[in-house]
């Protein structure tokens, strides 16, 4: 009989232990991953006027910055707000647009050579450009005048070459290529659109000149001067 006892005890207790795992609390399941939040400096479209925006298209404030790459206030610009305006850009709140106010032959030259690129490389070469401006503009203060007989490709080709653009704009493309995008007729017509614009219907200052929503803000060719009216729109 003890025996047959502790057999039934052993039952029990084994028959016990499902019911008691059942009230045993359930691991927590894993919370799911924060959504990857947008780098809004990876986005980059071409605009219906022809610059290239950065950021996000629905931004709360938009810039339009008119821009010439023989500019060292426009260089200086770049550089400068670099930080402050790329982390409002960085998070979607402001978008800057960039518009070519060609001044001259060798800016004509830098902004046919940013655009080889689309979207994608615009940005990276128009960087690369302001950051090497004093290198290439010392060479382009010594180069020639085209003769009369060079069309305007082959004597922006030559600038290209000759003062070093290709090398700092475009440093993967092939000389064909680049070439080809120095002589294309539909760039230069945005960049003419985009020149009249700015110097003809806005007659802006100077550059680099900003458009903050669509009005023109007086005195602000630096970061410094830009950056309290872009704070105060977006409160």
């Amino acid at each position: 009989m003890k025996l047959r006892f502790l057999a039934v005890a052993a039952l029990t207790i084994v028959a016990a232990a499902p019911a008691d795992a059942a009230q045993a609390p359930r691991r927590q399941a894993a919370a799911p991953a924060a959504p990857a939040q947008t780098d809004w400096m990876n986005r980059v479209t071409l605009t219906p006027q022809g610059g290239f925006q950065r950021g996000n298209p629905a931004a709360k404030v938009k810039l339009v910055e008119f821009a010439s790459f023989t500019c060292s206030h426009c260089a200086a610009f770049q550089a400068e707000s670099r930080d402050g305006l790329g982390a409002l850009i960085r998070s979607g709140q402001v978008s800057l647009e960039l518009r070519n106010a060609i001044r001259d032959r060798f800016d004509l030259a830098a902004a046919l050579l940013a655009r080889c690129q689309g979207p994608g490389g615009f940005f990276r070469a128009a960087d690369a450009i302001f950051a090497n401006q004093p290198e290439w503009l010392s060479r382009a203060s010594y180069f020639p005048e085209p003769t009369e007989s060079a069309s305007m490709a082959d004597a922006l080709t030559s600038i290209a070459r000759g003062i070093g653009l290709d090398k700092i704009a475009a440093p993967d493309l092939p000389a064909a290529r680049v070439a080809a995008c120095i002589a294309s007729a539909p760039e230069q017509s945005r960049l003419a659109r985009m020149r009249d614009e700015a110097w003809n219907e806005l007659r802006i200052p100077g550059t680099p000149a900003f458009l903050l929503n669509g009005t023109l803000v007086a005195d602000a060719a630096s970061w410094q001067a830009l950056e309290p009216a872009v704070r105060a729109a977006l409160k």
